[in-house]
Formats: structure tokens, C-alpha cells, sequence
């Protein structure tokens, strides 16, 4: 502690290992309870070494509990999900302000902690993906909750391809609530911690994350780097389907010209092409399993049913309309309406799931990849540990992957517990906890 500040440093960011996440989901349950009694208190998570190694990530996390897995020993990756997901519902349920410093790498399962902070500080070397697809998962820890709250199709162009987002770009779609230089984080601390009790108000504290907004010199100056992309990634990525995604990129990416000739059109066409072909390639890339798996959990992290086929072209119908996922007003450019935040302050629709709802459908299926059902073991092999880039994925495409391979992943294995009344017994509370207050995005 300084003062009213809880500063929890991560000292092994790319892989926390099953007691280190015991023992911070323990941090945060406790730091909930004495908020809930009143204790005036700020908590602020950073990284101990600084920001250029990956900063929350779990690919050594994956590594261990595949090779536990495969020597028979599939328990350490359930209690492994277990506490990572308890994690992430242990700081939903936090209202003391959470000030998450992303300065570095964000990936994988390194977001459940970030999903459901009060504010995420990125800086000009923060990077986030989500590269699930390519390791045959999908995006958990509560990932699919925030993907599909992003504007436009945005987020299922994270999780579908596992393209980053850099600097700007992450408090642009919203994922960051602030962006400062990372040369002014030590002092930001310092500020936060001179506000003494007053660090428990989040108006004082998001005050002094905007005063180092301001910061940047003229020549940083960051414009909105995002545009470009989000118009294309709507474009494609409205389609009804996977398949349609896809078969959407590949007539584009066809009809571009290899190389823009000399004087053929403006710099930004280039850009555009090199965009889409990456976003292809990156497709092309993933297990065609957990693209659809992926496909379906935004689906009913949304609010919607189950389905059992989506039509394969036309609007976005496995995507609700920006209005029903309350998407706030500043995004109705890009997402073809204007809408309106709820009075509450919350940025969710009524229709989307809670965070531990969508926690417990992501729990199901993870549980169904750790007992050997999907992709993952052979994409954790191919891509993290004999790192050879040569999956041999179940499906060779994913409109070969049959209706009831994908939910299937989302009937809970016989036998084993859900989610919700594990961390009921351990925190000894009831309801889910409440969804945080997002940030509009600043497309």
C-alpha cells in the first residue's frame, strides 16, 4: 500500500501459474469486502520489470496445463480456468476505482484482467490481440464479453483473426478508457497517490488520468488511426457467417491489384489492400473449429439464442444492432445508428449476459478443450511448444465443421461443476456481478 493505493506488481507477466492466480484472486476478493465496508482505497496493477515485455499473457500458462493434460493429469487445468476466471468476476465485484496500467503486450487470457477494471491506461507501447483462434481456443477469461460490446464488427475481427491493436488504436475502439505517455506513468502514480482517501472517488481519479492525457508532445500527437480499418472491417465482417467472412475477403483481396501502379489512386488504397490481405492471411490461419465456436459465443454472449445455422451471406443477423447492445451515441457513424448509454452510466444492452454469465459460457467450452474436445491441445503444440506453425486442425475449413461440433462445446462435461457456484461458495455472495461502466470510443 501508499497510502489509499493498493499497487499490485506482476512480476512473471507472461505467465501467472495457478497459485499466483490463487493468490491475486484472494487479493481481489478481499479488496472487494473492504470496499463494500466502506475502507477508502484505489488499486493500480502494474507490471515490475516496465513495459516491454508482454505485459498480461498466459502462453506459459497454456504450455503447462496442455502438457499436464497429456501426462493424464487434466485436473491443473480446470482449477488453472477456475482461477482465472474467479479472477476476472473477483475484480467486477470491486468498487473502489481499478487502474489497470497497459503498458506492453496484452494477450489471450491476460485480458480477464483488464475486461473488468474501472480504467485501462494505455501508452504508445501498448499492445493488444487476441490470438486464441490460431492456439485452437477462443477468447475467454471474459474476452467475448468485451469483444462484443466493441463498435461495429471490431470485435469479431480481433477474435476471429488475433490482429493487434497498438497504442491509439486501444483507447480509440474503447478497450482503453486513457492514453499516456509512458515516459509520465511513474508520475501519474505518484498523483494518485497524493490524492489520499480521495483515490476511493473515481471522478478524482479519472481527473488526474486526464490531465496526463494531455501530455504528448506536438510531434505525438495521435490521430485516429482506426478509421480506415473499422470502415473495412465492417464491410467484411457484417456477413452472416464465418464462411461468408471469409469468401468476403477473398473476392477483395482477389480484385485488388498485387501493387497499386504509380499515380493509380490515393496512399490510403495501398494501406487498405495490405489491410485486407493480412486479415486473410490471419483468417486463413486459424483452427476453422474455434473460429466457429468463436462465431457462436459473441453470438449468445450478446443475448441470443442458440443457433443451429446462420444464412451464409447477407446482413450481420449473428450480430444484434448496435441500439440493442448499447453501443454508445459517438460509434452511430460507424455502426449505422445513433444510440444512447442507459441511465446508469452501464454501456450493456438489456439483452447482452452479465460478465459471470458470459464467464460460465466460456467456462463450459474451455473445460471441453482442456478434456481433449477441439483444437487446442494440437494448436498449443504446434504453436507454443514445438512451435513447428504446422496445425493439423480437426476441419480443413470451417464450412466443414458440423452444427453440432460447435455446441457441443457448450453442454457442460458430466460431472463437472459450473462456474457460478464455485465462486458463490467462495466469496460467500450472491447475483451476478455487474458489468462495468465502459468508455464510449473515440471512433
Amino acid at each position: 500500500m501508499r497510502g489509499a493505493v493498493a499497487i499490485i506488481d506482476v512480476a512473471r507477466p507472461h505467465s501467472l501459474g495457478l497459485a499466483a492466480l490463487q493468490r491475486l484472486e484472494a487479493f481481489n476478493a478481499d479488496v472487494a469486502a473492504q470496499t463494500r465496508a466502506g475502507a477508502p482505497m484505489c488499486v493500480l496493477v502494474r507490471t515490475a520489470a516496465g513495459g516491454q515485455q508482454q505485459v498480461f499473457g498466459a502462453e506459459a500458462d497454456r504450455r503447462e496445463l496442455v502438457r499436464r493434460a497429456r501426462a493424464g493429469d487434466p485436473a491443473y487445468g480446470m482449477a488453472l480456468l477456475r482461477a482465472e476466471y474467479g479472477n476476472t468476476a473477483a475484480i467486477s465485484r470491486i468498487t473502489a476505482p481499478y487502474v489497470l496500467l497497459l503498458d506492453g503486450h496484452v494477450s489471450g487470457g491476460g485480458m480477464g484482467v483488464a475486461v473488468p477494471t474501472t480504467f485501462r491506461v494505455a501508452t504508445e507501447r501498448t499492445v493488444v490481440s487476441l490470438p486464441e483462434v490460431a492456439l485452437g481456443l477462443f477468447p475467454d477469461a471474459g474476452a467475448s464479453a468485451l469483444l462484443q460490446r466493441l463498435p461495429g464488427c471490431l470485435g469479431r475481427w480481433l477474435g476471429l483473426t488475433g490482429l493487434p491493436l497498438t497504442g491509439a488504436e486501444v483507447r480509440d475502439a474503447g478497450i482503453a478508457t486513457h492514453l499516456v505517455p509512458a515516459a509520465c506513468l511513474p508520475e501519474l502514480e505518484s498523483a494518485l497517490v497524493a490524492l489520499g482517501p480521495r483515490a476511493a472517488d473515481r471522478v478524482a481519479v479519472d481527473c488526474i488520468l486526464k490531465s496526463f492525457e494531455g501530455r504528448w508532445p506536438p510531434h505525438q500527437q495521435h490521430q485516429q488511426q482506426l478509421r480506415l480499418k473499422i470502415s473495412l472491417i465492417n464491410e467484411h465482417f457484417s456477413r452472416g457467417s464465418v464462411e461468408a467472412v471469409v469468401a468476403s475477403l477473398e473476392a477483395a483481396v482477389a480484385a485488388a491489384p498485387a501493387a497499386p501502379q504509380q499515380g493509380a489512386g490515393p496512399e490510403h488504397a495501398a494501406a487498405a489492400a495490405a489491410f485486407l490481405r493480412d486479415t486473410l492471411v490471419a483468417m486463413q490461419r486459424g483452427s476453422p473449429l474455434s473460429q466457429a465456436v468463436t462465431w457462436e459465443l459473441l453470438r449468445r454472449a450478446s443475448g441470443q439464442p442458440p443457433s443451429c445455422a446462420v444464412a451464409a451471406n447477407g446482413p450481420a443477423a449473428a450480430m444484434p444492432p448496435a441500439a440493442a447492445m448499447g453501443i454508445n451515441a459517438c460509434n452511430g457513424e460507424l455502426t449505422g445508428g445513433s444510440t444512447a448509454a442507459s441511465s446508469s452510466g452501464s454501456s450493456h444492452g438489456s439483452s447482452s449476459k452479465s460478465l459471470l454469465q458470459v464467464l460460465e459460457l466460456e467456462y463450459v467450452a474451455a473445460c471441453r478443450c482442456m478434456a481433449g474436445q477441439g483444437d487446442f491441445y494440437e494448436g498449443v503444440r504446434a504453436g507454443l511448444i514445438d512451435r513447428d506453425g504446422r496445425p493439423a486442425w480437426r476441419y480443413g475449413s470451417v464450412s466443414a465443421v458440423p452444427a453440432a461440433a460447435v455446441h457441443g462445446m457448450f453442454e457442460p462435461l458430466p460431472g463437472q461443476p459450473l462456474l457460478a457456484p464455485q465462486l458463490h461458495r467462495d466469496w460467500s455472495v450472491g447475483a451476478y456481478p455487474q458489468w462495468p461502466v465502459w468508455p464510449s470510443s473515440r471512433l
